[in-house]
Parts: structure tokens; C-alpha cells; sequence
């Protein structure tokens, strides 16, 4: 895998989710993007970008831990009794408490997880976590099927049955995750980003003076820096 990073002038304004942690950032007519050769993978928020790739790996191998925990809660609702405890009804709210203890938990981790195992020991864990995570996400499909033909035998009353996208909705979700561990392991390797912060921020800079040209330094700094910086200060 041939990974890099660029500046992207696309010349529009737009919110769009960082590839890797997924956070709403908003494009000013320029974005960093990652790529794998030639493909564009995605946008990178700030955030991720200020600090090294290992920073983001350890964060997706945490992700992908909380997301395992999250199925193995489902599998724990899908072999309750039926009428006695409620089948999930939607993944969003999971994925929303993963990401929100991940948070907290990758950054506490990071400096001890690095220093403690290297980056190599990195890339083996990272495999790890994304076989096991398949293996899991195999016995939550299997569950799922024996759930609702099970809910198809009872009484309508007592039937409660699967939400029809949970499955799709777990699927979609560990298919990325999974993904994007495939990326960490290389991210591991990297010591920094070829595209830095400040360099995003000059191209921004530099296509807004092409369309206003009468802007001070000042201006530019309130238009683009501060932007920046309280993205930063709110998401770090």
C-alpha cells in the first residue's frame, strides 16, 4: 500500500466527515485528502492531522475494540429469551457510545500503548483486533438468522421481531472499521504526515486572497487560522 497525503484544491465550501475519525469538518475550498496510489480515500479533519499516524492507528484499534464490545452487547440481547428482554432496535445509538468512550480512552492510551509495544508489536495488535472483530461479527449474523426465525414462530403478541437494518447497519459499520485497520497497520509505520496543518492552512489562505483580494492579514487570519484553531481547541 503507496500512502500519502495532498493538498486538494476542490474549490468549494463543504462539510464533510474525516476519513478516519469520521468529525464534521468544514472545507473552505481546499482539503488534505489521503490516498492509497492514485485513489482518493477521503478527507482528514485537523484533528487527525495534527498529530502523527501512529496517533490515528492506536485511535481505530480502540474504535474497533469498543465496536467489538458494542456486538458482543448485541449478542447478549439476541440469545435473551424472547418477551423477555427487547432485541436492539438500532445500532446508532451504539456507534454514537463508542465513538464518546473512544474518545477518552484513545488518548489516555496512546503515549503508554506506543512506548509500551512499538510500532511493530502496533501493526500485529491492529491485525489482531480486526480478525477478531470478524470472527465476532460471524456469530452476531448467525444469531441474528436464529433470532428471527425464532420470532417468526411465536404468537404475534409475543413476537418482537429484528429491525430490519441492524444487520446492514452492523455490517456497513465493521466493513469500514475493518477497513480502515487495514490502513492503520500502515499508518503505524509512518512517522508523520507528508501534509501539515500549517500548510493546509496557507493553501486556504491563498484561494481565499485569489477571490478577495483586499483582505488584510488580519482578515485572513480571522477567516482561516481562528477557524482552525477553534476546531482544534473544540475537537482535541
Amino acid at each position: 500500500m503507496s500512502l500519502a497525503t495532498r493538498v486538494w484544491n476542490h474549490n468549494e465550501c463543504r462539510r464533510v466527515a474525516c476519513y478516519i475519525c469520521e468529525t464534521a469538518w468544514d472545507e473552505h475550498y481546499v482539503g488534505v485528502v489521503l490516498c492509497e496510489g492514485r485513489e482518493f480515500l477521503g478527507s482528514i479533519c485537523p484533528r487527525c492531522l495534527r498529530g502523527p499516524p501512529s496517533d490515528a492507528a492506536v485511535w481505530l484499534g480502540e474504535f474497533c475494540l469498543r465496536l467489538r464490545q458494542a456486538i458482543d452487547d448485541v449478542n447478549d440481547s439476541l440469545t435473551s429469551e424472547p418477551g423477555v428482554e427487547s432485541f436492539p432496535t438500532d445500532f446508532a445509538d451504539y456507534r454514537l457510545q463508542i465513538r464518546k468512550i473512544t474518545e477518552t480512552t484513545a488518548r489516555l492510551r496512546r503515549i503508554s500503548l506506543l512506548l509500551k509495544i512499538g510500532k511493530n508489536e502496533l501493526r500485529s495488535r491492529l491485525n489482531h483486533i480486526r480478525q477478531d472483530l470478524g470472527r465476532t461479527w460471524d456469530e452476531t449474523k448467525r444469531l441474528i438468522a436464529a433470532a428471527r426465525e425464532q420470532c417468526g414462530r411465536l404468537p404475534p403478541r409475543q413476537s418482537e421481531p429484528i429491525a430490519p437494518n441492524m444487520a446492514e447497519s452492523i455490517d456497513q459499520e465493521t466493513s469500514r472499521v475493518r477497513s480502515l485497520l487495514i490502513l492503520a497497520e500502515e499508518l503505524a509505520t509512518l512517522d508523520q504526515w507528508p501534509t501539515t496543518v500549517d500548510e493546509a492552512i496557507d493553501a486556504e489562505r491563498e484561494q481565499i486572497s485569489l477571490r478577495l483580494a483586499d483582505l488584510s492579514d488580519a482578515d485572513l487570519f480571522c477567516a482561516v487560522d481562528s477557524r482552525y484553531l477553534e476546531f482544534l481547541s473544540r475537537a482535541g
